[in-house]
């Protein structure tokens, strides 16, 4: 078979492969987003409603998730704290100090054992407790990000701005706003994940 005839049979071939990965991606996706959207309204405790559907609440503190993207959603649950308003707010440029605990995410309420990465002691106990030896993997010192420079995956970076210092914030995160399509060992391909934190510093930049 010539070079021509090889390429007129090889090029087709790339091209639906590459759409039934794309198409099959977008399904994943579809069902994440899903997923997440059934937990936040129904297992998670509080349950929450989406931002855009307060005007219907009939709370006067109702609790809800923002979202950002293909798709992280947020729940700050020091929202309505006495004083937040006058506490700094993040902003793109600031640089911000946050205690954390990541886990890989299967739709329903996290536990140590869904824990793939920490910088809270308490996190780096029950770990340890566990059988896990966090010697030399594990540190307790905060995360700097500055907000918009720090290579950090997008659904944090995104959910970050509007935060306060001193809120306790959830991001669940579908595939694409955590690791996209990149395996990073701990955290199986496309996997969905969730991140629980506090801001314990903002240092505004701007």
């Amino acid at each position: 078979m010539d070079m021509k005839k090889s390429a007129l049979i090889i090029i087709p071939l790339l091209a639906a492969m590459l759409f039934a990965c794309s198409d099959d991606s977008d399904n994943i996706l579809s069902r994440q987003q899903t997923s997440m959207t059934s937990y936040l309204t129904s297992a998670h405790s509080p349950r929450l409603i989406a931002e855009e559907d307060l005007d219907s609440s009939l709370e006067r503190y109702p609790q809800y998730y923002s979202t950002f993207g293909q798709t992280a959603y947020r729940y700050i649950s020091t929202l309505y704290d006495e004083g937040r308003d006058d506490r700094p707010e993040v902003e793109w440029g600031d640089e911000v100090e946050i205690r954390y605990t990541a886990y890989v995410f299967g739709f329903r309420n996290v536990t140590t054992e869904n824990i793939y990465a920490t910088n809270e002691l308490a996190s780096i106990i029950a770990l340890q407790e566990a059988g896990l030896n966090t010697e030399y993997e594990w540190t307790t010192d905060p995360l700097v990000i500055t907000l918009g420079s720090t290579d950090i995956i997008k659904g944090i970076e995104s959910s970050l701005s509007g935060c306060r210092e001193g809120d306790r914030v959830e991001v669940y995160m579908t595939f694409t706003m955590a690791y996209d399509d990149t395996a990073i060992g701990a955290v199986p391909y496309q996997s969905p994940v969730a991140w629980y934190f506090t801001i314990d510093k903002v240092t505004k930049r701007n």
